[in-house]
């Protein structure tokens, strides 16, 4: 019994710890594990629509990381991209595309951290691209892998994210856009209930960070209080829709 509970206790901090490897953040918010980020433009010089992407190394020894391009849908040739990391982009990419590239300042074909060091500020990914289908979503979905020095993967991916061009959704706003809808919030981190004030009649969807719908409610014209104490603790998108059309979109956390 000793034994089992010893093994199980082992267990279980190898993959805490292997939780706890890097940080990664986007504009200082933390990636979550499976996070998808929706945009309903392309990316563009004066109007960025990109996943930046800040890796910090959380242990106490060098660690060696590169990402690769796990999917990629309605994208066949895998066109007007940028995938940069380690000051290295790919502009043309295909599923399993990894960067950095083995040239220059990476001749292994990964990055090296050391202790409480992170990547150079500017990588991230973006699209440019409307998608081989028009009007149909393009996504990628990205991973962060960690790499031995002959740069082969080490265990399961640190991180992985899906980036979605989707014209006919909405992207994460702000606060602006909610009350140029006509719509107020008085708190984004949710114990029991999301308190808002409304101009007009709406309804509320509220999405998991993997696109899935979890709970709907409707907004009638005034202050109110939602309950939302039967969501499990997590970062969701509350999608505001207006009778007449209008929609907008923020990230709420529950804790």
């Amino acid at each position: 019994m000793k034994k089992i509970i010893l093994f199980a206790g082992l267990l279980f901090c190898s993959l805490t710890n292997a939780q706890e490897i890097v940080s990664v953040v986007n504009d200082g918010v933390e990636i979550e594990d499976g996070q998808v980020f929706t945009f309903n433009q392309t990316h563009t010089l004066q109007v960025p629509r990109e996943v930046k992407v800040k890796v910090t190394n959380l242990t106490d020894a060098n660690i060696n990381l590169k990402m690769r391009m796990e999917s990629i849908t309605n994208n066949s040739e895998g066109q007007n991209v940028q995938f940069c990391f380690a000051e290295f982009c790919y502009f043309d990419i295909q599923e399993g595309t990894t960067v950095p590239a083995a040239v220059g300042q990476t001749p292994e074909g990964y990055i090296t951290l050391a202790p409480g060091a992170s990547n150079p500020n500017g990588d991230h990914f973006a699209n440019g691209y409307t998608g081989d289908t028009q009007g149909e979503p393009v996504e990628y979905t990205i991973a962060l892998v960690q790499v031995d020095a002959e740069g082969t993967q080490i265990g399961e991916p640190l991180r992985t994210f899906t980036y979605k061009y989707d014209a006919n959704a909405m992207s994460v706003d702000d606060f602006n856009s909610l009350q140029n809808m006509g719509i107020a919030l008085n708190n984004t981190i949710v114990k029991e209930e999301l308190n808002l004030n409304s101009a007009y009649n709406a309804t509320m969807q509220i999405y998991a960070i993997n696109g899935q719908l979890v709970k709907t409610a409707e907004i009638r014209t005034g202050a109110q209080s939602l309950n939302l104490s039967d969501l499990n603790a997590a970062v969701y998108i509350a999608k505001f829709t207006t009778e007449e059309n209008k929609t907008a979109q923020i990230r709420i956390v529950k804790n």
